[in-house]
């Protein structure tokens, strides 16, 4: 008893460093939530962001995040026709009625699935891919593996409660794989949409989306919601203001409007008390080392790309840089890569970018190298 009363003050230690310390004030209903900014994986805020749940619908975007990424594969495309199986006529929950036989296709599908999550249309383009559902939900796993979704096991395409075995993921796990989907422009559009007639065999379906936000929220876009009685209501969003984006995520709210009520205060504690703060622009001259083996010993370190992580309003000034730099010897190549620059927030590390060798430099002469390293050698006998 005392081991798990141990283990378990270990884990909430855990959770909360994952809290960014300017979050610490703010607090979203719900069993687990997090909000990312999807350009740099920067966690503005977390709450038991580890914490495994039923994702519900939510698994949707790694279904849509496939059959996408199948397409700029050139494997299929949106043209393509796609019959619809009995078993994906079977599929319960939202869905937009499919018949078996029917033909439809992809793109119409793909929007089903966005704005409607239909189970019918999800299962028709898995099995349109991989010929099965078994195997398209492998394809799942093995790609959430290849984001870093450590956390994360699905057993089928849809999210429905499975008939055996276990189908979680996290709030932090959600929020990698939201990070890959809003890198496909396409799949965003259809996210965006709220309402849309689709031409089926004979009839017309009408599509309303479920996540509520992309029409009463400004810059919302996307991207999922979830629900079945035991995930409760969950949400993956994203919205977009001028330079600004953000990705949040809810899981396990008790009820829609409460779900929509903390996504709302999550978006607007992230648009109010976030902006980006250039701490190191790319190009700027971070350090000048001195390189004994190099010809010209004064070496130039400049910062790859600029660091420009979201810092609280009101703190910047808490906001410290600190460099680490690997053994560097000459001969270097111009943007070498021999360190990186870290940026910190009370203890939280806000982003960090490479070091790189601003110019080319070659070996000194091996004499020059030996009568430099005794006078640095006596330099610091005399400074000791």
């Amino acid at each position: 008893m005392k081991n798990l009363a141990k283990l378990f003050l270990i884990l909430m230690f855990v959770c909360l460093s994952l809290t960014p310390a300017w979050a610490s004030d703010f607090e979203v209903g719900g069993v687990s939530a997090i909000l990312m900014d999807p350009e740099t994986g920067q966690i503005l805020f977390s709450q038991n962001p580890h914490v495994r749940t039923e994702p519900a619908s939510i698994t949707k975007i790694m279904t849509m995040l496939i059959i996408k990424e199948a397409i700029e594969a050139g494997e299929m495309s949106y043209d393509d026709m796609v019959t619809i199986s009995r078993h994906a006529q079977s599929m319960y929950g939202s869905q937009i009625f499919l018949h078996a036989g029917e033909r439809v296709s992809v793109y119409d599908l793909m929007k089903a699935v966005a704005i409607s999550s239909a189970n019918d249309a999800t299962v028709a383009l898995a099995e349109f891919y991989s010929g099965s559902e078994n195997v398209f939900v492998r394809l799942m796993n093995r790609r959430a593996e290849e984001l870093g979704m450590e956390n994360t096991h699905f057993e089928n395409t849809t999210g429905l409660p499975p008939e055996e075995g276990e189908h979680y993921s996290t709030a932090y796990d959600i929020a990698l794989m939201s990070q890959e989907f809003i890198k496909h422009p396409k799949l965003l559009e259809m996210t965006s949409i709220w309402m849309e007639n689709i031409d089926l065999p004979g009839r017309q379906a009408m599509l309303v989306n479920f996540n509520r936000l992309v029409r009463s929220y400004p810059g919302v876009d996307g991207i999922k919601t979830g629900h079945t009685s035991r995930a409760g209501y969950c949400l993956a969003a994203t919205a977009k203001r001028d330079d600004r984006r953000f990705i949040a995520v809810i899981m396990n709210v008790e009820s829609e409007e409460a779900r929509q009520e903390e996504m709302t205060r999550l978006l607007d504690f992230a648009f109010r008390a976030f902006d980006r703060q250039e701490l190191v622009r790319q190009g700027d001259e971070v350090k000048t080392i001195e390189v004994l083996s190099a010809s010209n010993p004064k070496v130039s370190i400049v910062a790859s790309e600029s660091l420009m992580p979201y810092v609280r309003r009101g703190s910047p000034e808490g906001v410290r840089l600190e460099t680490e730099l690997q053994e560097i010897r000459a001969p270097l190549e111009a943007g070498q890569v021999v360190g990186k620059v870290m940026a910190y927030h009370e203890g939280d590390l806000l982003g960090e970018v490479d070091l790189e060798v601003k110019e080319s430099v070659s070996r000194a002469n091996f004499l020059v190298v030996i009568w430099r390293s005794i006078i640095n050698f006596i330099k610091n006998l005399l400074t000791v």
